[in-house]
């Protein structure tokens, strides 16, 4: 043991760094020790990394977690989730998603490598429409069902969810024809 000098906060940052090094600590608790430590003593994710002993980019991955939504911090907190799983999730811009992914994450047991594939697969451009219509929460593939058969098309409604609460009813026709038959079954 040394004997060190130091002011009230270079003892809280000592604390602090000590604290993030127990190894009961979950991903959030760390994470939120971090940002504190970035916040109250103004240093950069380098300087953070030096005095903690990790390497930058796991310092900012870990920040990151602080991005996603509550339920989902809740779910690593609990031990639900990984941080790899959460690195997943975070790939995705589309809150609804999130959340889907993560149900199905939880509810299946998937690996971190298996919901890597399962949303990089959703993510990818010009996949089948099966692989991009079955990535619905079953809440809304009932809203998209019920909107299909209100106007009677099963292609050419389709819905888009992005963030809570927000989204988009797209209308697809081939047709004038088609376009009336949707006119008229809005006006009935």
């Amino acid at each position: 043991a040394y004997v060190r000098l130091a002011n009230d906060q270079e003892m809280m940052e000592m604390a602090l760094v000590e604290n993030i090094q127990r190894e009961n600590l979950n991903p959030m608790e760390v994470a939120f020790t971090y940002k504190r430590l970035i916040e109250e003593f103004s240093l950069r994710h380098e300087d953070l990394a030096q005095r903690v002993g990790k390497k930058r980019a796991t310092i900012t991955n870990f920040l990151r977690l602080l991005d996603l939504p509550i339920f989902i911090q809740e779910e690593i907190k609990e031990g639900a989730l990984t941080t790899g799983h959460a690195k997943a999730l975070l790939s995705l811009d589309d809150f609804v998603m999130q959340k889907h992914f993560m149900e199905r994450a939880i509810a299946e047991g998937l690996s971190v490598r298996a919901l890597e594939k399962m949303v990089s697969d959703y993510k990818a451009p010009g996949k089948p429409a099966k692989t991009k219509g079955n990535s619905l929460p079953e809440d809304y593939r009932r809203v998209e069902q019920t909107f299909q058969e209100f106007f009677g098309s099963k292609s050419g409604v389709k819905l888009k969810m992005k963030e809570e609460g927000k989204g988009q009813v797209v209308l697809s026709f081939n047709s004038v024809e088609e376009l009336n038959n949707l006119l008229d079954r809005l006006e009935d």
